[in-house]
């Protein structure tokens, strides 16, 4: 059986004796502690002192109860989204579509765009995406996608952005614990060019009482 011998770890103040010498004789000294010098860098109103502690639920600020919403609101939807290769491919090849615009950069080099266009159905998806923490995070159905209209050209490389405005709100005439928030989102690129519209509908609950 192999034998185990414990070693005791130095301690913070463990004496240091330097190397022995022939002419001189050994004295070993002991660190003075660094805690008092520290302790002495502390100002009467600089203690340490107990500090309170605000908890946060995010499903609280993650959409909107009906009554929350009003005509008129606006969002500004943040952070942008910077389409890139791996997006526009992984995507493409999900859903299926492989059409030569989305995939193949020599074809697209004699064609209309000069490089590869980012599948519309992508760029659908994230800027519906974007607008969900401030409009629909709370919605328990989509009920309607109407317009959505491909306003220009996105490539690889842009950066989408988004914002979205309320057009009207339904109360529910059968079930008076919800109703319908309409809303138009507009999206544009890094140069500010409008790239895609669209309009929705979704059911959404009124706040809990």
């Amino acid at each position: 059986m192999n034998s185990i011998t414990w070693r005791r770890r130095a301690s913070s103040t463990s004496t240091v004796c330097p190397p022995a010498s022939s002419t001189k004789t050994r004295q070993c000294t002991t660190p003075a502690s660094p805690l008092p010098h520290l302790l002495a860098l502390l100002k009467p109103d600089e203690t340490i002192k107990e500090q309170r502690v605000t908890a946060y639920d995010e499903r609280d600020t993650f959409g909107s109860y009906l009554e929350e919403f009003s005509v008129g609101d606006t969002w500004k939807h943040w952070p942008g989204k910077t389409i890139t290769e791996a997006d526009n491919h992984v995507h493409s090849l999900l859903v299926m579509n492989h059409h030569p615009l989305h995939i193949d950069e020599e074809w697209n080099r004699a064609g209309q765009h000069g490089k590869i266009l980012v599948n519309g159905t992508l760029v659908f998806s994230i800027v519906v995406g974007m607008t969900v923490r401030a409009l629909s995070g709370k919605a328990i159905a989509n009920l309607e996608y109407e317009t959505v209209k491909h306003d220009g050209p996105v490539h690889i490389g842009d950066t989408i952005y988004a914002s979205s405005e309320i057009l009207s709100i339904t109360p529910s005439r059968s079930k008076p614990d919800r109703g319908v928030v309409y809303a138009e989102t507009l999206a544009h690129n890094q140069r500010d060019e409008q790239i895609l519209s669209l309009r929705r509908k979704f059911l959404v609950l009124r706040r809990p009482a």
